[in-house]
């Protein structure tokens, strides 16, 4: 299996296709698995590269809980883009992986030539209710373990709406969740979800961000809409895309509307280059 030393951490990643690099970074417990349906649909296109952020899947799990930290994390993938040599690949990440490519774009916009940020600033709403939401998270997983934490996470109406639309669903994000320590999961949640700093508090930043950017969100996704249109509307030409009835995770949700998404979006991109 392919791992990457970087930031001094082992990471676990995956790569398919030739062609223009194409880094997908996952959302909070779902592993690099959650992008099945996006690598099968663009490898024949580009070069397509999935990973597991460290701590959760298949990658190291520190266990200094100094080791975690949203900058850390968009080190993690800044390093990991040097590693295998991509040269300014678009960037795209769902939810905590969103936060993560957002935030590369900010401080190493040289490095990328497109940011897809999806479902992407959970609790920037509310952080006061979100900090009450990651501390039950990390008792469940520090007392009765992973098992107990992805029965409520996959009940929770935010996930629930992937989970619920066929057993098939359900044990997909079952396993995924469930393939991480629950060692990893609370040190990420203490560390980077519960910590990062709120979207709107990078407005000043945002207004000069000078790449291609573009916002998908779920019409349902109840974490997500409002600061979606916060984004798209403070990025320079950045575009808003809402994936009709999805919520949370709108890649799973609604795959071919979220393929088209992307791929209008990277057609955009390489219009611009010829």
């Amino acid at each position: 299996m392919p791992y990457a030393r970087v930031n001094g951490v082992s990471l676990y990643y995956e790569e398919a296709g030739r062609g223009r690099p194409l880094v997908l970074a996952h959302g909070f417990s779902a592993t690099a698995r959650m992008w099945e349906g996006q690598v099968a649909a663009f490898r024949d296109r580009y070069r397509v590269i999935t990973y597991d952020a460290r701590g959760q899947g298949r990658s190291e799990v520190p266990a200094d809980p100094a080791a975690y930290a949203q900058p850390i994390m968009v080190e993690d993938l800044h390093e990991l883009i040097a590693h295998l040599d991509l040269n300014r690949p678009v960037v795209c990440g769902l939810s905590m992986g969103g936060n993560v490519v957002l935030n590369l774009a900010l401080a190493h916009p040289e490095t990328v030539e497109g940011v897809v940020a999806c479902g992407t600033g959970a609790g920037s709403e509310d952080p006061g209710a979100w900090a009450v939401t990651i501390q039950g998270w990390i008792e469940l997983l520090e007392g009765p373990g992973i098992e107990a934490f992805a029965e409520m996470y996959l009940a929770d109406p935010i996930l629930a709406d992937y989970a619920d639309r066929s057993p098939a669903a359900r044990e997909f994000l079952w396993s995924a969740i469930t393939s991480n320590t629950a060692q990893g999961l609370a040190l990420g949640l203490r560390g980077v979800i519960g910590k990062r700093p709120t979207i709107y508090s990078l407005r000043d930043r945002l207004v000069r961000l000078a790449l291609p950017a573009a916002i998908v969100v779920g019409d349902r996704d109840r974490w997500c809409t409002q600061v979606s249109a916060f984004l798209a509307a403070t990025i320079p030409g950045a575009e808003l895309v809402e994936i009709a009835d999805s919520g949370h995770m709108a890649n799973l949700e609604q795959p071919e509307q979220f393929n088209r998404a992307l791929s209008r979006f990277l057609e955009r991109l390489e219009g611009a280059a010829a």
